[in-house]
C-alpha cells in the first residue's frame, strides 16, 4: 500500500474529517477592540460587545427606576426589557472568598434572582483575596446560578450579566470589579469564556480605588454601569464556546446552558486573561470586596412553556393550568398544540374526536414538536368522578408517538402518523361493542427541569 492509498484509507476509514473540529483553535483568535465602553450612549460606535439595557421605556434605554433614598423614585415608567426571556431562578452555589471579610448585607445571594435593579447597593459580594489568603491557596470567590429557561445560542449575545459597576471620570474610567464567566449543561462541566483586559498596571503596591477603560476589557463580568440610575449588562455570546474542547466533546450543549458561574478575578496581577495578559482590578477591597453581582438574564433560549408563556401580558396567567384566551384550553396545552400564548386555540390546532373506517374511536391533533412537554392520549369508559383514565399511546419530549402495551404485551392504539398535514391519529385498537362507550382524550404533563 502507497503512502497515498494508507492516508485515503486513514481519513475514511477512521473518520478523521470529522476528527478535525478538535484541532480548531482554543481560544479563538483574540478578537479586535476598542471593545465597549460601560454604557451605550448611542455614539453610533458599533463595539462587539455592546452592553444590554436592563430597563427600557419613555426615558430612553438603560435608564432604570432608581430610589433616590428619600422616598422619591425617578424613571417609575421605565420597564424590564423584554428582550429577556428570562432571569437565574435559584442559587446552586456561593462560596465567597474571606467571608469573615465581607459585611452581611452584602452576603445574600437571592439577590442575583430575578431582572437587575440600578440600587448599587443591591448585589452580593464574592469577596477578595489578599497576597497572604493567595500564598495560603485560599480560592478566589464564586457564584453559581441556574436557570429554569435554558439558555441556548442564537444570532448575537445569548446572556447578559449585571453588577454595579459606574464611571468615574468620563466614559473611559469604570470601577469595576471583574470576574470570569463560566458555563454548564450539567452543572458538572463548565467552559470559561475567553476573556481579554489589556489595562496597565496601576502605580504602588495597592489600589483598592483604581478605575479601567472599558475599551480594554471584553468577556469578563463587571465593567458596564449598572447603579445610579442607569442599568446595563455584560451581553456573551455562545457561539465564542463552540471550538472548545469541552463543545467538541458533547460536554456542553451550547442550545441547552443551564447553570452560569461567575468566578472572582483578584485583582493584584495573578490572574491573566485568555491570552496571557496580566489582569488588573479594584485591589485589595473591602465592605463588599470583590466583583458584586446582581441579575444575569436569557436573551436566547430553545422553545420551551417558559419563554412561551411569558407572551402572555398578564403574568398571573402564565401557570399551565391557566386560561387567558378562555377558551377552555389550559396554557400548556395551548402551547403543545402550537396555538399562540395568550390567544385562543383555533379549530384546527384542537383535537378531533372522530371514528375511523374501521369504526375505532380516534383523535386527531398536531403532530408533538415541544420537547419540554409528555402527551398521553388516554380512554375511559366512563366520565364520572371515579372514572379511571388508562393511558394508550404517548409521545415524551417531542419524540414519536408509540402505542403502549397492556399487561399482556398487547398494544393499546393504532397509531397513524400524517406527514403531509403534520398530524398524528391515535385509535383505540378495536370498536366498541354495542351499548358501551368509549371516552377518549389528549393530556399534556410539563417536564421538570433537572
Amino acid at each position: 500500500m502507497s503512502f497515498c492509498q494508507w492516508l485515503r484509507w486513514l481519513l475514511v476509514g477512521w473518520g478523521v474529517l470529522s476528527g478535525l473540529t478538535l484541532l480548531a483553535a482554543w481560544p479563538p483568535t483574540q478578537p479586535v477592540g476598542p471593545y465597549s465602553l460601560s454604557y451605550d450612549p448611542e455614539n453610533g460606535s458599533k463595539p462587539i460587545d455592546k452592553p444590554i439595557a436592563g430597563y427600557v421605556g419613555p426615558e430612553g434605554d438603560g435608564v432604570a427606576p432608581y430610589n433616590l433614598g428619600n422616598g422619591t423614585i425617578l424613571n417609575t415608567d421605565q420597564f424590564v426589557n423584554p428582550a429577556f426571556l428570562g432571569w437565574a431562578t435559584s442559587v446552586v452555589n456561593y462560596a465567597p472568598a474571606r467571608p469573615d471579610l465581607i459585611q452581611s448585607e452584602w452576603m445574600d445571594p437571592t439577590v442575583t434572582l430575578g431582572p437587575p435593579s440600578a440600587d448599587v447597593f443591591g448585589v452580593v459580594s464574592l469577596g477578595d483575596l489578599s497576597t497572604t489568603d493567595l500564598a495560603a491557596g485560599t480560592a478566589p470567590g464564586s457564584i453559581t446560578l441556574k436557570f429554569a429557561t435554558d439558555i441556548s445560542d442564537g444570532t448575537g449575545p445569548d446572556f447578559a450579566v449585571f453588577g454595579n459597576a459606574f464611571d468615574l471620570n468620563g466614559v473611559n474610567s469604570v470601577f469595576a470589579k471583574l470576574a470570569y464567566v463560566e458555563v454548564s449543561s450539567d452543572g458538572v462541566n463548565f467552559v470559561r469564556f475567553p476573556s481579554v483586559d489589556t489595562n496597565a498596571k496601576p502605580t504602588g503596591t495597592s489600589w483598592p480605588y483604581m478605575t479601567s477603560d472599558p475599551t480594554k476589557i471584553y468577556n469578563l463580568f463587571g465593567k458596564t454601569s449598572n447603579s445610579y440610575g442607569l442599568s446595563w449588562g455584560v451581553p456573551f455570546d455562545l457561539a465564542q464556546l463552540a471550538t472548545s474542547p469541552q463543545v467538541v466533546a458533547g460536554t456542553l450543549d451550547l442550545q441547552h446552558v443551564r447553570y452560569v458561574r461567575l468566578v472572582a478575578v483578584v485583582g493584584n496581577g495573578s490572574n491573566k486573561d485568555a491570552y496571557n495578559h496580566t489582569i488588573f482590578d479594584p485591589w485589595l477591597t473591602s465592605g463588599s470586596p470583590g466583583p458584586e453581582v446582581q441579575a444575569i438574564g436569557v436573551l436566547h433560549a430553545p422553545a420551551s412553556f417558559i419563554v412561551w408563556a411569558n407572551g402572555i401580558t398578564n403574568v398571573n396567567l402564565r401557570t399551565p393550568s391557566s386560561n387567558p384566551a378562555n377558551d377552555g384550553v389550559p396554557n400548556l396545552m395551548a402551547y403543545a398544540l402550537g396555538a399562540t400564548a395568550g390567544k385562543a386555540t383555533p379549530p384546527s390546532l384542537r383535537p378531533l374526536l372522530s371514528r375511523d373506517s374501521n369504526g375505532r374511536p380516534s383523535l386527531t391533533f398536531p403532530a408533538p414538536t415541544a420537547t419540554d412537554v409528555t402527551l398521553d392520549v388516554e380512554t375511559a369508559t366512563s366520565l364520572n368522578a371515579n372514572a379511571v383514565w388508562t393511558p394508550i399511546a404517548q409521545s415524551v419530549a417531542g419524540a414519536a408517538w408509540a402505542a403502549l402495551n397492556d399487561s399482556k404485551g398487547h398494544a393499546q392504539a393504532v397509531v397513524t402518523l400524517n406527514v403531509a398535514g403534520h398530524t398524528v391519529t391515535v385509535a383505540v385498537p378495536l370498536a366498541p361493542t354495542p351499548g358501551t362507550a368509549v371516552f377518549i382524550r389528549l393530556r399534556a404533563t410539563e417536564l421538570s427541569v433537572l
